[in-house]
């Protein structure tokens, strides 16, 4: 029986490719039959979004506690390329890129949501947040240096 050689991406005709429960492809159509394939090594499937892109990034985080008032959530940094803002508590809150946060004006955060950026599209700006009632947010920062 000859072997074939695995896929790695998607086929010509743009079927979906099926993967494993850890991302990994094996290059097949839904149409073939999984159970005839012997264990072959497997790539990756390339992923569209990855934290560390080169060394000459440093990546910050911490938690901070978001009350009714606007607060500065992170200040200005022109060498800002990669962001994360994760609300990790149980309330809404509203963020503001470069002026004060409110609920009428600034970007919805619900509870449990993140909002990322990446580079060539990540705001450099001061960063505002508030919450009606209270909540927490995780933020990553990555910057060149």
């Amino acid at each position: 029986m000859a072997r074939r050689r695995l896929q790695t991406s998607l086929p010509e005709d743009q079927q979906t490719a099926v993967t494993d429960e850890t991302g990994y492809s094996i290059g097949l159509p839904y149409t073939q039959e999984i159970e005839s394939i012997s264990a072959t090594p497997r790539r990756p499937v390339r992923k569209s979004a990855t934290l560390i892109r080169n060394p000459s990034h440093k990546f910050n985080s911490g938690a901070i506690r978001v009350s009714a008032v606007s607060q500065v959530a992170l200040s200005d940094n022109p060498q800002r390329r990669f962001l994360l803002i994760q609300n990790v508590g149980i309330n809404i809150c509203y963020l503001g890129f470069g002026v004060p946060a409110s609920a009428s004006t600034g970007v919805e955060l619900n509870a449990g949501f993140y909002q990322s950026f990446e580079e060539g599209i990540c705001p450099n700006n001061g960063i505002n947040a508030v919450s009606p009632i209270g909540t927490t947010l995780i933020i990553i920062e990555g910057v060149e240096f």
